[in-house]
C-alpha cells in the first residue's frame, strides 16, 4: 500500500498514474485484504473532505447549480454516468469543465500540446465534445495512425481524445449515430477501447452527457437507460429557482460576474498555456485519484449493508413506487443504490462518532431519475413526503 499512503499529500497522490492506483486497490481486494482497506479508513475522510471542498469551490462559481454539481461529483464517486437535461445556456458544460479544472485536468488539446502539468503518458485529461448527426467516430476516438497505416496496420491515435480522458462531457449525447453510440457503450460498460492493438482499459473516471430533452426514438431507449441519473437544469430566472435562492445574490448580477470572469480567464490563458497549466495545478482542490479511492472505499463499506437493512427496504419500496413512471430498469437498481451512498458521503457528518451524517440519500436519489420536468416535480414531492422527519446515520 505504498502508493495509497501518499493520499495525505494531494500533489504526490495526484501524480500517481491512475492505473497504478487502481492496480494497488485491486490487489488489496483480490487478496481478500479487507483489513488492508480497514487500515485506510483514517485516510478516507481526508479524501472525502477534499472532494467536499471541490464541490463547494465549484458551487461558488455558479448560481443555483449546487444540486447539479453534487450529482456530477456523486457520479464520479459511484461510477454511474450522469445526464444533465435542459435548455441551452444553463451552464451544463461549464459545471463539468470547472470540476475537471479544479481536479487539475487539462483539456485534450492542452494534453496534445504537452502543456499538461501531469505526465500525459499516464494521465488522461478532460474531453468535451458536441455531437451532431454528422459526427464521425475519429472525432471522438481518434483518427488512423498514418505511420502504422503505411506498414499495413490499422491503429488509432487517441491522444487528446475520449479513450485517453479521465473526465468526459458529451453535449447532445443522443445525436451520435449508431457507429458512435455502440463504441460509447463499450467504454461506459466495460471501460475498454480497442485502438488497434486489442481492447485495453481506459482511464475514464466519469462520463457526463447533456441534452435539451430525452430521446424520443425507440432505438435510443437502451442507450438512454445507461444514464440512470438525470438532472433537469433550469434557468436561474425560473420562479422556482428564485424561491430557493431568495437569500443569495441577485441571479442576474451573478451571471454577469460569471461571464466577465470567464472572459478574463480565457484572455489570460489564450497565449500562455504554461502559466495556465501551473495556475490550474496550484488551484487544484482534489484529483481524479481521490475519486478512485473514494469509489473503492464506498464499495468496501457497502458489502454488507443490504441484509436486514431498514434503509435498503425503504430504498426498494421507493424504487418500486416510482419504477413505472420513471421507467427504471433492473440495471439501474444497483446503480442508484451506489449513487445514493455517494450522495451520503458528500455530506459532512456532525456527529464525530457516527461514520456518516444524518442523511437520506437512499430516498433523495429518486429526485434524479425523472424523464421530464413534470416528473421531476412529482418525484420531488414524493421524496419530500417520504423523508419528512426522517433521520438515519448513513447508508453504508
Amino acid at each position: 500500500m505504498k502508493l495509497l499512503q501518499k493520499i495525505g499529500n494531494l500533489k504526490e497522490f495526484a501524480a500517481i498514474p491512475p492505473k497504478a492506483v487502481e492496480q494497488e486497490l485491486a490487489e488489496i481486494l483480490r487478496g481478500g485484504q479487507a483489513t488492508g482497506l480497514n487500515k485506510l479508513e483514517h485516510l478516507a475522510e481526508t479524501v472525502f473532505e477534499r472532494v467536499r471542498n471541490l464541490v463547494a469551490a465549484v458551487g461558488r462559481s455558479f448560481q443555483s447549480r449546487d444540486r447539479e454539481i453534487e450529482a456530477v461529483a456523486a457520479g464520479f464517486i459511484s461510477g454511474v454516468p450522469v445526464l444533465l437535461l435542459g435548455p441551452p445556456g444553463t451552464a451544463k458544460s461549464a459545471v463539468v469543465r470547472k470540476l475537471a479544472s479544479l481536479c487539475g485536468l487539462a483539456s485534450g488539446e492542452d494534453e496534445q500540446n504537452g502543456s499538461d502539468g501531469n505526465n500525459s503518458q499516464f494521465h488522461g485529461g478532460y474531453f468535451e465534445y458536441l455531437l451532431t448527426n454528422h459526427t464521425m467516430p475519429e472525432e471522438l476516438f481518434g483518427g488512423p495512425d498514418l505511420a502504422e497505416l503505411a506498414k499495413g496496420k490499422i491503429k488509432k491515435v487517441t491522444t487528446g481524445k475520449l479513450p485517453r480522458a479521465e473526465i468526459a462531457f458529451l453535449d447532445e449525447v443522443f445525436r451520435g449515430g449508431g457507429h458512435i453510440l455502440n463504441t460509447l457503450l463499450t467504454i461506459i460498460n466495460e471501460k475498454r477501447f480497442d485502438s488497434g492493438d486489442g481492447a485495453v482499459h481506459v482511464p475514464l473516471l466519469g462520463l457526463v452527457g447533456a441534452s435539451n430533452d430525452i430521446p424520443r426514438e425507440q432505438d435510443l431507449e437502451a442507450f438512454f437507460d445507461r444514464f440512470p441519473v438525470r438532472t433537469w437544469v433550469q434557468s436561474v430566472f425560473e420562479s422556482r429557482q428564485k424561491a430557493k435562492v431568495s437569500n443569495a445574490k441577485n441571479p442576474a448580477a451573478q451571471l454577469i460576474n460569471f461571464s466577465v470572469d470567464a472572459e478574463k480567464k480565457r484572455l489570460a490563458e489564450a497565449w500562455d498555456t504554461t502559466s495556465a497549466a501551473k495556475d490550474r495545478l496550484e488551484k487544484r482542490e482534489s484529483c481524479t485519484n481521490d475519486f478512485r479511492f473514494a469509489r473503492m472505499m464506498l464499495l468496501h463499506r457497502l458489502r454488507d449493508t443490504v441484509d436486514n437493512s431498514p434503509r435498503f427496504e425503504q430504498f426498494e419500496r421507493m424504487f418500486r413506487a416510482v419504477r413505472d413512471k420513471a421507467r427504471l430498469s433492473d440495471r439501474s437498481f444497483g446503480q442508484l443504490w451506489l449513487f445514493a451512498a455517494a450522495l451520503d458521503r458528500l455530506k459532512k457528518s456532525e456527529d464525530p462518532n457516527a461514520g456518516y451524517p444524518v442523511c437520506k440519500g437512499h430516498l433523495e436519489v429518486f429526485r434524479y431519475v425523472a424523464r421530464s420536468p413534470q416528473d421531476a416535480l412529482w418525484l420531488n414531492d414524493e421524496v419530500a413526503r417520504h423523508t419528512q422527519g426522517m433521520q438515519h446515520n448513513g447508508s453504508a
